[in-house]
């Protein structure tokens, strides 16, 4: 398998981050705990994931507490990491729920225990196929897209 340009691992990492319903979330404790590995289903909107979690659950905690986030997709023949700083909120713009509802068939408003969004904003995007792609996989960095 040859190499993809950057270009084409953009395309097809909007592609697999816009078809994609579940994602691997990592989180941390600032205090050390154990890291937490988690699938969640997220929505690719307007260059940022969101996602919902249990106002009271550790990873939420997390999020809220360090912000720092490890997203992954894929599998090990085609890897997508993305590094970024997670925003906790309340609510979300009318829009954009709807868009995590119609994509998940699924609405954390109307789960019985209180749900936060997390707003995910991408510092790093890793993408690499074969090991021709490893030395070159970022393709994102400090909120643009690289294109060379």
């Amino acid at each position: 398998m040859t190499a993809r340009s950057r270009a084409q691992r953009r395309v097809d990492t909007e592609s697999r981050l816009n078809a994609d319903t579940t994602l691997w979330l990592a989180t941390g404790s600032q205090h050390g705990g154990t890291p937490q590995l988690l699938p969640v289903p997220f929505l690719w909107h307007d260059s940022v994931v969101v996602l919902s979690a249990g106002a009271s659950t550790l990873t939420a905690r997390n999020l809220e507490t360090t912000g720092y986030v490890r997203l992954a997709l894929g599998d090990p023949l085609d890897v997508v990491i993305v590094d970024g700083f997670a925003e906790a909120r309340r609510s979300l713009a009318d829009e954009v729920a709807a868009a995590f509802v119609r994509k998940l068939s699924w609405d954390p408003r109307e789960e019985a225990d209180p749900q936060l969004w997390f707003v995910i904003q991408p510092q790093r995007v890793l993408v690499w196929r074969t090991a021709e792609e490893e030395a070159d996989r970022t393709i994102f960095r400090d909120g643009s897209w690289l294109t060379s």
